[in-house]
């Protein structure tokens, strides 16, 4: 407990990767290739009971844990059952909601798995970049085979337990070019729920991300298949959240909203944290160690407010922008990759355009 300075209040979600970038595949676009390591390397139990004890201390409303990677299963079923067990164990009161989120590649999903997520009420998403054609081009095991079958295999096996699965499909050069494959492979396998993410550009894969022509007709294509089958169940959420905006609501999600950056921590597989789990490893976002200092006290710092400032900051143009409420400014990361915090956001009028779009397709019935 300390009294001179109050810790970040809104923190309300950690992002664990606990075997780092540690993965059984080999994806083509992967932002952690760069620190994948040839041993894998598990967060050991002491930093999970640092990290969860901690955390729940922070927030004494709501807290979401997500576990992230690399491929979070790697870490293994006992970890995650005394991750379970640490969460009722050091939970402050009745009241403190906790909620654990699981990103996973689904190749690894058995029965067992689905059993334990299902009863922990785990809430479980996966990537699927469209068919297997489409899929299998940059999602690819150690041996540069496809990995399209073992991934709906595990889609299916935790809908047969009774879940629902959040799917990640992410746009690059490849499967930009056929959006109605892609829409249609995801309701086929049953989806309701899933992301568009674009493929941020680097040096080492350029190649990789679509142009911009490309992923604009891409999207409002996609928008155009959804809007028309006018089915309140599918949920995209880019579309979502624009449309929100443009009705005066607020988003609801995080990732397109001005300066909520904030509202996450990341930790990795050595205690290390950071401000979003995709700067790990990255020393100019590190904030400090769940083994050796209390995270109420890093959270607290100066310094560590001088830090997710620079990580929110954003162009003047995008702040006077009448799309913000739906952009949020686009992704710290993605920004930081194009110069730098405070660099213009690579997707700009992608996103302009598709915001524009969805606002002339939606115009009639506002009226």
């Amino acid at each position: 407990m300390f009294h001179s300075r109050e810790p970040n209040p809104t923190v309300s979600t950690i992002i664990i990767e606990p075997v780092g970038g540690g993965c059984n595949l080999n994806c083509t676009y992967c932002y952690h290739s760069n620190i994948r390591e040839s041993k894998l390397k598990v967060m050991t139990p002491e930093i999970l009971k640092n990290l969860i004890k901690q955390t729940l201390q922070i927030n004494r409303g709501q807290v979401k844990f997500l576990w992230h990677g690399g491929e979070p299963m790697l870490a293994g079923q006992e970890f995650y059952e005394t991750a379970v067990n640490l969460q009722h164990c050091y939970r402050v009161s009745e009241h403190q909601r906790i909620s654990n989120h699981f990103q996973t590649n689904a190749t690894l999903i058995d029965s067992k798995w689905a059993t334990f997520f299902k009863e922990h009420d785990f809430k479980v998403s996966t990537s699927l970049d469209g068919p297997e054609w489409l899929h299998d081009v940059c999602r690819k095991n150690g041996n540069g085979k496809g990995s399209f079958r073992e991934t709906v295999e595990g889609i299916n096996i935790l809908e047969r337990f009774g879940m629902k699965v959040g799917i990640v499909t992410t746009v690059n050069r490849y499967n930009v070019e056929f959006p109605d494959a892609v829409y249609e492979a995801l309701l086929k396998l049953g989806i309701k729920s899933f992301e568009l993410n674009i493929v941020s550009e680097t040096v080492d894969r350029p190649s990789l991300s679509p142009p911009d022509s490309e992923t604009i007709r891409f999207l409002t294509r996609i928008f155009d298949l959804w809007f028309k089958a006018d089915d309140p169940t599918i949920y995209i959420r880019i579309f979502h959240n624009a449309i929100r905006s443009l009705v005066g609501l607020p988003t609801k999600d995080y990732s397109f909203s001005y300066n909520r950056c904030r509202e996450y921590v990341a930790c990795d597989e050595q205690g290390d944290l950071y401000t979003c789990g995709r700067f790990l490893k990255e020393k100019g976002t590190y904030l400090g160690s769940c083994k050796t200092d209390s995270l109420v006290q890093i959270l607290s710092e100066e310094c560590t407010r001088i830090l997710y400032d620079r990580v929110a900051k954003i162009k003047d143009e995008c702040l006077e922008c009448r799309w913000l409420t739906a952009c949020g400014g686009g992704c710290a990361y993605q920004r930081w990759l194009n110069g730098g915090f405070g660099s213009s956001f690579p997707q700009c009028e992608i996103r302009r355009a598709l915001f524009e779009h969805i606002e002339r397709r939606i115009k009639p019935f506002l009226s």
